[in-house]
């Protein structure tokens, strides 16, 4: 009897003990987050980030996040294929919507980013098509939500929504505007196609990074090299390449209330030689007000940008943003390829100029500016070196410059008084300053 009681309680003892072990094993220690990741949620793949952002400050927190790496590895699959595919990565490229300003960023919420402009589509894919591409967009759209922007002249100069298709209602190509251009973004793109949905008909869309409306001119050979005096002849220039007015469409009146008289018009001349590109531009206002010789851009007077590369080049391209002025924007400027100068007279006759980006300010003898009352002009002239503006010798023939100017109006000395006859999508020097909007001047 003895013999069994004592394996009896030899048995509850090994089990008691099993028991105990078990139990320390099913506890984890204070603060030890180890499980945290078993518990993971899965990554929401729909609404990628956007390659602008910045990455948020480290967390002190010793608290792991509720992130799962194998999940947020695992590759995108295709639903209706079931094939792998890899998503086409953001260029710097973006759209706005509203008046576009220095601080338009590709991450804000009225804005998204291009991963192409006039390639193909593919999964993933939001690809801004213009005129160059053709007369229509690819065909297979069912996939993809479609956003068409066209230009509109007067009153808001600027390019608006004159049609959108959601998801699935644009199964054939769309017919690309000849002043214009169409967006489409597949379905996977939620985020992008938010935005394009909120897009109303009334307000501006600006794409950045890219000129839809090509603006092309020629600067001829001077035979006889312009003197800066005021008047325009014609064995110093031909004719002018561009005539600014309300009805031509690459110059944006909009700061111009929409019951004035679009009074102010100008002309542009340009030739060269192998020393200078000479520049002049004719105003026509019936009003002069310039009274300070510094803040040109505050006066009546003109804004001029040079670049050494056309803005359609592979460097404008990448450089184009000099919008917030920090980092990669200043680029152009750094490297030396992009010059914005300012001209004025001063009420009392006196000839002022500024340089307000890379670029040194222009010598007196190298412009004159005159105001001729009785017909009611203001001319300027001017001649930069191409030394200055970076070469080494004269560009031969068949070079591309860029080349965009503005013309400050200022009828008072009231503090919003000011305005401005700019170039379309503000030609790289008013509102945005995106250097892809400046005219390609073709050296003949």
């Amino acid at each position: 009897m003895k013999k069994v009681l004592a394996f009896l309680l030899v048995a509850v003892m090994l089990v008691a003990l099993c028991a105990c072990n078990s139990d320390e094993t099913s506890k984890t220690p204070a603060g030890d987050d180890s499980s945290v990741a078993g518990e993971s949620t899965p990554v929401d793949e729909s609404e990628p980030a956007d390659e602008d952002s910045t990455p948020a400050d480290e967390d002190s927190s010793t608290e792991e996040p509720e992130v799962s790496e194998e999940v947020s590895e695992e590759p995108i699959v295709d639903p209706s294929t079931g094939e792998t595919v890899e998503i086409p990565e953001f260029t710097n490229k973006f759209v706005s919507f509203g008046t576009a300003s220095t601080s338009d960023h590709a991450n804000d919420g009225t804005s998204f980013s291009l991963t192409g402009y006039n390639t193909d589509l593919a999964y993933g894919a939001v690809v801004l098509y213009d005129a160059r591409y053709g007369a229509a967009t690819p065909a297979g759209l069912e996939d993809y939500a479609v956003l068409v922007a066209t230009y509109q002249a007067k009153p808001l100069f600027g390019y608006v929504k004159t049609a959108y298709y959601a998801v699935g209602e644009a199964s054939a190509a769309v017919n690309i505007p000849a002043d214009g251009f169409v967006v489409c973004a597949h379905k996977y793109q939620e985020a992008v196609i938010k935005v394009m949905a909120a897009y109303t008909d009334s307000e501006d869309i600006f794409p950045h990074g890219i000129q839809v409306k090509a603006i092309n001119w020629d600067a001829t050979y001077a035979s006889t090299a312009p003197v800066q005096d005021g008047k325009i002849s014609a064995n110093e220039y031909a004719a002018a390449v561009d005539h600014a007015e309300i009805d031509n469409d690459i110059w944006d009146y909009s700061q111009f209330a929409k019951t004035e008289n679009y009074d102010i018009v100008g002309d542009l001349y340009l030739s060269y030689d192998a020393e200078y590109l000479y520049f002049a531009v004719v105003v026509g206002m019936d009003y002069h007000y310039a009274p300070d010789t510094t803040g040109l851009w505050n006066e009546c007077s003109i804004q001029v940008n040079i670049s050494t590369k056309a803005p359609t080049s592979d460097y404008i391209s990448q450089y184009y943003d000099h919008g917030s002025g920090t980092g990669m924007n200043m680029q152009a400027q750094n490297d030396g390829v992009i010059g914005q100068y300012g001209y004025a007279v001063t009420n009392d006759g006196v000839a002022v100029s500024e340089a307000f980006m890379g670029a040194t300010k222009p010598a007196e003898d190298t412009f004159m500016v005159v105001r001729d009352e009785a017909n009611q002009q203001t001319i300027y002239e001017a001649k930069i070196s191409w030394e200055e503006l970076g070469f080494e010798a004269a560009p031969t023939v068949g070079t591309q410059i860029g080349f965009s100017y503005s013309i400050n109006a200022r009828p008072d000395s009231g503090a919003d008084s000011w305005i401005n006859l700019r170039m379309r999508n503000g030609g790289g020097i008013i509102g945005r300053n995106d250097l892809s909007k400046m005219a390609t001047v073709t050296i003949k």
